[in-house]
């Protein structure tokens, strides 16, 4: 159960995300859970409306809900099929989710939803099949979305449905887009402890991708890294890479103009999450002795303003705000589950309660019973948190879902609203 519990600890701390933050301000992140197998999620903005999408794995469901700012006037947009690259895309005034094989268009300000971009207009490649999903989405740029397909590698297709192969090999990891650049790397070699990885460049409408620049990973690395982590600045295009061994994140933090030049190794041994801040982001790590900091780190790919956590002095900041705001969680009394914080500022280590992991159990609830959160995003102090019972097996795999709920939380104010279970 310890190991259950340092896995579930890791990835709330290090989220693994999948969505671009491109398609949001310069300076904001997006943020997807892909450790969960419980629920992910997406928040954002658009104009003066509030869009969130709730994976429900308990009711076999996604959701998209449209609210106001403040999150009040909860109302049910849509409803879909789950899928593994749940998330919201906002492009103008449209925000975009995936429903079957297509990215319906929302228009908030209107209520009207498009007929949405084809998916697989050619009709070669299944929903799924035994091995997973055959199409994931991975992002978006001013030119279409970045679509990942089984076999053909990442595509671009334009708002009119038109597919274009970026790159035909599979163990492409995206990174991001930026201005009119996709951006995603490949280990291409070992040399002596290290992978090499090369960052290629796609131009749409400019032919093949290019090789701009090449990083190394850390020392002894326990697999090739297999995912990236964004955060696009106004001068800087920052990036985490790496992979995901016995659930803590192997990877560094790097940084690099826009348009992929200057590649420099900015900090080894991160986490695997930058979260939002005013102006900036910010990432979290721990040394050898257990001491876990909190990073901010700079649009121009500077990490300033370290915070010290020390080992046991909880809550630890698991996610901040685009107004400098947190939630934070604890290790529960019993060691079964985490309790979650509200803090006003993040360099005020004590807030509000707001799960108490302890209370939650109850007689019905057998086996290797587990509370946790999961984080799914954010939009000015609102975060999108789910909070579960879990039962898992002796190999953790997941037996139950006794409960999952999902809430918009305000990490300033305490105030919390749940609006789906």
């Amino acid at each position: 159960m310890k190991k259950l519990i340092y896995k579930t600890l890791c990835a709330v701390l290090c989220a693994c995300v999948a969505a671009s933050s491109a398609a949001l301000p310069a300076g904001a992140v997006g943020t997807l859970n892909k450790d969960s197998e419980i629920c992910e999620g997406s928040v954002i903005k658009c104009g003066k409306t509030l869009v969130t999408l709730v994976n429900n794995f308990k009711k076999n469901k996604t959701r998209i809900y449209r609210s106001k700012l403040s999150g009040k006037g909860l109302k049910l947009v849509d409803k879909a099929e789950i899928y593994s690259d749940a998330q919201l895309y906002s492009v103008g005034d449209r925000v975009y989710y995936r429903k079957g094989e297509k990215l319906v268009g929302y228009k908030p300000k209107t209520g009207k939803k498009s007929g949405g971009v084809e998916l697989d207009p050619d009709d070669e490649f299944k929903l799924k099949d035994k091995k997973g999903f055959l199409i994931n989405v991975k992002g978006v740029c001013a030119n279409g979305f970045v679509v990942e397909y089984r076999g053909e590698g990442l595509c671009l297709v334009d708002f009119e449905g038109n597919r274009t192969v970026i790159s035909p090999k599979k163990d492409n990891v995206y990174i991001a887009s930026a201005d009119n650049y996709v951006f995603y790397y490949k280990a291409e070699k070992k040399k002596s402890s290290r992978y090499v990885c090369g960052v290629y460049r796609y131009e749409a409408g400019a032919g093949k991708a290019e090789k701009v620049s090449s990083f190394s990973t850390i020392k002894k690395p326990s697999a090739k890294p297999d995912f990236a982590f964004a955060y696009v600045g106004k001068k800087k295009l920052c990036f985490t890479a790496g992979t995901v061994s016995s659930g803590a994140f192997e990877g560094c933090l790097y940084s690099m103009n826009r348009d992929g030049g200057q590649l420099k190794t900015v900090k080894e041994n991160t986490s695997g999450n930058i979260t939002p801040g005013k102006g900036c982001g910010y990432i979290s790590c721990a040394d050898a002795k257990g001491n876990y900091f909190i990073y901010k780190l700079t649009e121009d790919g500077k990490l300033k303003s370290k915070l010290k956590y020390t080992n046991g002095n909880y809550p630890l900041i698991s996610y901040t705000t685009e107004k400098d705001s947190a939630v934070a969680i604890e290790v529960s009394r019993f060691n079964y589950g985490y309790n979650v914080y509200t803090l006003p500022k993040i360099k005020k280590a004590k807030g509000k309660k707001q799960f108490d992991a302890d209370s939650r159990i109850t007689n019905k609830h057998t086996g290797n019973v587990l509370v946790s959160p999961t984080i799914s995003g954010s939009a000015g102090d609102l975060v999108l948190l789910t909070y579960g019972i879990y039962s898992y097996g002796s190999d953790n795999s997941l037996e139950n879902v006794y409960d999952c709920e999902t809430y918009l939380i305000n990490a300033r104010s305490g105030n919390k609203k749940l609006i789906d279970r």
